[in-house]
């Protein structure tokens, strides 16, 4: 096991261990989040909440496993029923029907292409199960039309059958899947169930011109999941990623998949490390240049996740190079705080590293001031000092292999705020960044700056987003921070207890998905239907919730609805009253168990927000 493999497993235990948790709503959480982790997970923890103290969730888990195994529906198409007690509920195919669907003992092309192309969902999901018994390659085609029906159960139907029939098309279909909050963990259990015959389609899929970063996140995960030396030669081609996101993924992947640096590829390390050793020297250079100031406190924090980032990163890669269970002690004995344990840290450092590493790494992991360390790496890695102007404008303007995207948006706010008019070329050029949160920040500070420049710069812009910009800045009367700026929203979240550990890069991909929603005073909201695809958060104002018609509790600003037993039941009532003007926060479901289950430290502070 890598250092990284230690900590989630240890991650996971303690979920599995919270499947027991008093708290119905905790106990139901945790099985979502163990099933978006590893569709493996799902049964037995099904299982251990059948012996759940509450009843509700019992209930829930008897649901879970009928739902589970009430996945086909090939029982329902019968050739013969003796009476009408049997063939209640079931559908009696004709003569012709039953004489397309066999011919020499085998199911039938043209059958097969019928159901497939029923306007019928459940005609095209049983298209899907009898391809899983058909053997005619021609069937596979209809296959990857399937993985992209409209109807959830046919297209579930189909992953399921992808992973026993499969070609070069229905793999590709199923990678596109990845990209759906609702199909990437039944995809990418599919990928892993297919293995080695998946790679070559995934690595390609994972160069293709325009692919999504989330996909490509996921293609990573996959090869890693899937192991052996193809996959890590793969996995290893794809170190120098230049996307931050992505490049951690791959580091991840290579340490699950047990991946040990061999004489060739020990200078590669080093020099990744080295890397982040520049970025973190850098980072903390820029720290102490920046002022030491409520207003900029998120800026600076934001430099000091990127740095703890950037940190775990050279645990993992140490474990590449040295035993993982040594370099886990290691970072126990650091983050223990402790005078003892960092010494002792320090000095199995000293012994383990080599000279030109341990030069470079203990000043990082030393517990010394800021100051102290950025002295110390200076000798390695040289840097100008400059005003705190100088420094916003580097780091609007740095790689997005150096700085993400939540510390370029706090420095766009700060030069929005201080109205640094000598960067507003800075600005307009972001105005055309594809990334949603800087363009809109740098929209903000050039229009904070100029207003003129702004208009005038606008027109510039793809209608869309222009009067998108527009409607977020020109048109909103909220004072700042009230507003639906993605860093509003992201700064909100912050905010909110549940949240305050957790990095404000993961916290803008929530962001990037929170939908608004206006309660006006005494209207109410169903969570039912589609919104029990959502958690809801509350915002601004009061809300009563309301369970199977009781009041259990008021909702103030920050706080949210999680799981709620008995949603599956229509029968149950839950409702949410307005008690005054409420604005929400609607989060979806599965985009926040899929981020959770990709960043496990994420789900840790969660887990012990909701058991404290």
């Amino acid at each position: 096991e890598g250092e990284l493999d230690i900590v989630q497993n240890a991650i996971i235990k303690n979920i599995e261990n919270n499947l027991n948790n008093e708290k119905p709503s905790t106990a139901l959480f945790c099985y979502k989040l163990l099933e978006k982790i590893n569709p493996v997970y799902s049964a037995p923890s099904i299982n251990t909440l059948m012996h759940h103290k509450n009843e509700q969730v019992r209930e829930f888990a008897q649901y879970a496993m009928n739902a589970m195994r009430g996945v086909s529906v090939s029982d329902m198409y019968i050739i013969y029923a003796e009476n009408e007690e049997a063939r209640q509920g079931r559908i009696m195919l004709s003569r012709q029907e039953i004489q397309d669907l066999f011919e020499h003992g085998e199911i039938t092309k043209r059958r097969v292409a019928a159901l497939c192309r029923s306007e019928t969902a459940r005609d095209r999901q049983y298209g899907a199960e009898l391809i899983g018994h058909h053997k005619e390659e021609e069937t596979l085609f209809y296959l990857s039309e399937l993985l992209r029906d409209i109807d959830d159960n046919v297209r579930k139907a189909a992953i399921y059958t992808a992973q026993k029939r499969h070609n070069y098309e229905v793999i590709s279909a199923l990678i596109v899947n990845l990209k759906s909050p609702r199909f990437s963990n039944l995809a990418k259990s599919a990928l892993f169930v297919i293995g080695q015959e998946a790679l070559p389609v995934l690595d390609n899929a994972f160069y293709k011109s325009g692919q999504d970063s989330v996909v490509m996140q996921r293609i990573v995960q996959i090869m890693g999941r899937i192991g052996g030396p193809t996959a890590l030669d793969m996995l290893w081609n794809k170190i120098d990623f230049p996307d931050k996101v992505i490049h951690s993924q791959v580091l991840e992947a290579l340490s699950e998949s047990g991946f040990r640096a061999g004489i060739s590829q020990i200078s590669r390390i080093k020099f990744a490390i080295e890397n982040n050793i520049q970025d973190i020297a850098w980072n903390l250079a820029a720290y102490l240049e920046l002022p030491d100031s409520k207003k900029m406190q998120q800026l600076r924090q934001a430099l000091r996740e990127e740095n703890e980032h950037d940190i775990r990163h050279i645990y993992t890669l140490l474990s590449m190079l040295y035993d993982p269970e040594s370099i886990h002690l290691i970072k126990q004995n650091l983050e223990s705080g402790t005078s003892e344990g960092i010494t002792y840290a320090i000095e199995m450092l000293d012994v383990l590293l080599t000279d030109d590493l341990k030069q470079r790494i203990i000043p990082v992991l030393d517990d010394i001031p800021v100051h102290e360390k950025v002295r110390r790496l200076q000798t390695f890695f040289p840097r100008s000092r400059y005003t705190t102007e100088m420094t916003l404008k580097f780091l609007i303007n740095r790689d997005f292999t150096q700085s993400n995207r939540w510390t370029k948006a706090c420095a766009l706010y700060q030069i929005g705020r201080l109205q640094v008019s000598e960067f507003q070329l800075d600005l307009i050029a972001n105005l055309f960044n594809s990334d949603q949160l800087i363009r809109e920040m740098a929209a903000w500070s050039l229009y904070q700056i100029s207003p003129e420049l702004y208009k005038e710069h606008r027109l510039r812009l793809a209608k869309e987003v222009a009067e998108d910009l527009d409607s977020l800045i020109l048109d909103n009367q909220k004072p700042f921070g009230e507003g639906v700026l993605l860093y509003e929203k992201i700064t909100f979240l912050k905010s909110m207890r549940a949240f305050e550990t957790v990095t404000g890069l993961l916290l803008s991909y929530l962001a990037d998905d929170l939908e608004v929603r206006h309660l006006p005073e005494g209207e109410t909201l169903s969570l039912h239907g589609e919104m029990m695809n959502y958690f809801v958060i509350v915002r601004t104002g009061r809300a009563n919730l309301y369970q199977q018609g009781e009041l259990t509790r008021e909702l103030t600003s920050g706080k949210f609805v999680g799981e709620l037993l008995g949603l599956h039941s229509e029968e149950l009532n839950n409702i949410l009253v307005a008690l005054e003007d409420t604005e929400l926060f609607l989060l979806n479901k599965d985009r926040y168990y899929e981020i959770l289950a990709d960043n496990l430290m994420f789900a840790q502070s969660v887990i012990k927000h909701m058991t404290a």
